[in-house]
């Protein structure tokens, strides 16, 4: 009897069956990857973008009010006298109280206060500290300004204030 020695040829298209399958796994997490990075980083300028036009419409807002309010201390002297009253300023009449008299390191002012400007999608609350003895000190405006139109802080609310002070301005 011969003694054969038999020879197989491995099946090469059997083998090669699991490295595909490695390399398009491979492949697809490395897209879905740089595609989750692209997804977050886009979110977060989309997100840092609406953060900046909230503050900006804030802070416009509140330098509008700013000056409406200056104008009529200015212009029409809304707040000559001690007590409530009314001014117009861009197609809105604003209100404000009585004003409350305050002290303090041996001045008085009026403090008047103006609970809501609307102004468009935005809005403003201001307080007025006038002198008691008009002509006897400065003139203190404290404006904050809203991102929402009702002024009431919740979720993501965006505040900007701005503060001035005066003593007389030119006519």
């Amino acid at each position: 009897m011969l003694n054969r020695l038999s020879y197989q040829r491995p099946n090469l298209a059997r083998a090669e069956h699991g490295i595909a399958l490695l390399v398009a796994v491979i492949f697809t997490s490395v897209i879905l990857a740089i595609g989750l990075a692209l997804g977050s980083l886009g979110y977060k300028q989309v997100s840092l973008a609406s953060s900046a036009t909230a503050s900006q419409e804030a802070f416009y807002a509140a330098d509008a009010a700013l000056e409406c309010v200056l104008y009529a201390d200015q212009r029409e002297a809304a707040f000559a006298a001690a007590s409530t009253g009314t001014f117009h300023c861009g197609g809105n009449t604003i209100s404000f109280s009585a004003p409350v008299t305050v002290s303090g390191g041996g001045n008085s002012w009026d403090k008047y206060t103006i609970d809501h400007v609307t102004l468009g999608e935005a809005c403003a609350q201001v307080i007025i500290y006038k002198p008691t003895v008009r002509g006897a000190g400065a003139t203190y405006l404290f404006s904050s300004g809203y991102d929402n139109a009702d002024c009431t802080i919740a979720d993501r609310t965006t505040v900007r204030g701005i503060n001035m002070h005066y003593s007389t301005l030119a006519q």
